[in-house]
């Protein structure tokens, strides 16, 4: 699969793909804080995209698509 797809199909279990939500591109992964031992102050969203990287939120994301190979 090397195609954009809807966000709705990407996968939710911490996997890295790339996201696209309104001109921006991100390394990103679901998180679900309800499944997650340490939980944050209650005023944090509980779910939704969070930068790969540094966690931040991704603003609604509306498609997605598996990162790339690793060069060789």
């Amino acid at each position: 699969m090397s195609d954009w797809q809807p966000i709705e199909t990407a996968p939710k279990d911490g996997t890295l793909v790339l996201t696209w939500s309104a001109r921006l591109c991100c390394v990103a992964r679901w998180k679900d804080y309800e499944r997650e031992p340490y939980k944050p102050h209650p005023s944090y969203r509980w779910y939704g995209w969070i930068d790969g990287y540094d966690g931040e939120d991704i603003p609604d994301p509306t498609h997605w698509m598996p990162l790339p190979e690793a060069p060789k």
